[in-house]
């Protein structure tokens, strides 16, 4: 008893001596737009009007479309964006299926894409556009395929259109549909 007595006094002393506090580890991530990753957006396959911005929280990614307000007048007049784990067929991003050959298939198809948006009267900037992680069964950490496609239409000329991608990956289909892979940031819990 004694000895027990003496060894809880040596430790009561020895922290009276040298105090410590126990600061908590807090979960999660608080990315904001601040923190986003810029991928350019090509319109016509080689015109860079601006770019998608791409960033996230501990629950939420985020992804935006700016378009460069100094090329020759372009506005989105609407845009399609989906997400999956990959941007290969069956990572989770719509796309076609290869014919009864086994040839072709892997291009995007944005009118399939899980939102969709229409712009009228046209805008140069889009307010973000969300994902649940959890819904989307990611984490903190994972890498995620980010399918962002926009039509673009000239101020000076109503008729004409482009289609806008935003990445520089490319679907493995036949067309220049490109994508974005983001590793979402934070460290798992």
């Amino acid at each position: 008893m004694r000895k027990m007595f003496a060894s809880l006094m040596i430790f009561v002393m020895f922290f009276s001596i040298f105090p410590f506090t126990i600061t908590p580890v807090m979960a999660g991530y608080n990315g904001s737009e601040a923190d986003a990753i810029s991928y350019p957006l090509y319109a016509g396959q080689t015109i860079l009007i601006g770019e998608v911005l791409v960033w996230n929280d501990d629950t939420t990614l985020y992804v935006k479309y700016v378009i460069n307000v100094t090329t020759d007048d372009w506005y989105i007049t609407e845009i399609h964006i989906d997400i999956g784990t990959s941007c290969a067929p069956g990572g989770g991003i719509p796309q076609t299926l290869p014919n009864k050959q086994g040839k072709g298939g892997g291009n995007p198809i944005p009118g399939q894409f899980e939102i969709a948006d229409f712009f009228n009267p046209p805008t140069h900037e889009t307010d973000p556009y969300t994902f649940d992680l959890e819904a989307n069964d990611l984490n903190l950490g994972d890498s995620v395929c980010i399918a962002a496609h926009a039509v673009i239409q000239n101020s000076n000329c109503h008729h004409q259109q482009q289609t806008a991608w935003g990445g520089v990956e490319e679907f493995s289909g036949a067309n220049w549909a490109t994508c974005i892979e983001y590793e979402l940031q934070g460290v798992p819990v």
